[in-house]
């Protein structure tokens, strides 16, 4: 005998399963709940197309998990439930589903820094806020835990320049061009802190590197970390200028054999070994 049939029965009785699939139906519903959409025909493609939106950031094995789990849940209410359905959106519903494709799992690479063009469409690919971050992070080789404490009376600027005083015991002076600066500023609206949430608060720094793997293992095919961003910056300073000594100060580091590990684990390729002399 069927339950009484209505939406938030049929949702309730998603959530009491007890299978690999419970935890991803809880992200299904909640989609479904705060965008005030019942499970029909509408609802069940409008959350497809949020997965497939680029801006979600879901790595291929959490996507084919999300559209298994509204797959799976879908047939179910079909099979025990099927009258809850009109016909036209039951033909409706039952097409969305054979017509659902699986990403292809591709292997994620470890990498130990980014190229030029693997920076660009990392920031292309990022929301405003994480992108802002990402670049900022690119820009003067700090660590994500300086980042999000740096606060306004820690700034000094002129019309070219701003001058970010990082404390601790090896206190240092971080340089980024003051109308990036003023961007940041504009975006995040804090009072206290350089990057602020809503609440008045500082960033927590876990949430921004795992934002920062997620869009990378998407948009690169590649494991990388916050402080992939700190070394990508040293690598292209020193390969500018070639004051490993220098670099190694900027960033803060106790010794200079941390920048210098950093390329010991890069390979002598074709052209370097290649002299013309």
């Amino acid at each position: 005998m069927e339950p009484e049939l209505t939406d938030e029965n049929l949702k309730n009785l998603l959530l009491k399963l007890t299978d690999s699939y419970k935890n991803a139906t809880k992200h299904f519903i909640q989609f479904l709940t705060v965008n005030n959409i019942p499970i029909s025909y509408k609802g069940i493609k409008a959350y497809i197309q949020y997965l497939k939106n680029p801006k979600s950031n879901y790595t291929p094995n959490t996507y084919n998990l999300y559209l298994a789990t509204v797959k799976n849940r879908v047939n179910f209410l079909l099979k025990f439930t099927p009258s809850y359905f009109s016909g036209s959106e039951l033909a409706g519903i039952q097409q969305l589903l054979s017509e659902l494709k699986y990403e292809k799992i591709k292997t994620v690479k470890k990498t130990g820094t980014l190229s030029i063009p693997e920076i660009k469409k990392l920031i292309a690919a990022a929301d405003p806020c994480p992108g802002l971050m990402i670049r900022f992070l690119l820009l003067t080789g700090m660590l994500v835990s300086e980042m999000v404490k740096i606060r306004y009376i820690d700034i000094k600027q002129d019309k070219t320049y701003s001058y970010i005083t990082i404390p601790g015991r090896k206190k240092r002076e971080i340089q980024i061009e003051t109308p990036f600066m003023y961007t940041i500023a504009k975006h995040f609206n804090g009072n206290t802190f350089l990057f602020e949430d809503k609440n008045g608060k500082a960033f927590r720094r876990e949430m921004i590197s795992m934002s920062i793997k997620r869009i990378a293992r998407r948009v690169l095919l590649k494991e990388i970390s916050a402080n992939t961003l700190r070394k990508t910056f040293a690598a292209l300073i020193i390969r500018k200028t070639g004051k490993i000594k220098a670099v190694s100060e900027y960033l803060g580091h106790k010794s200079i054999n941390s920048v210098i590990d950093m390329f010991t684990q890069e390979k002598l390729n074709s052209t370097d070994l290649d002299l013309k002399v």
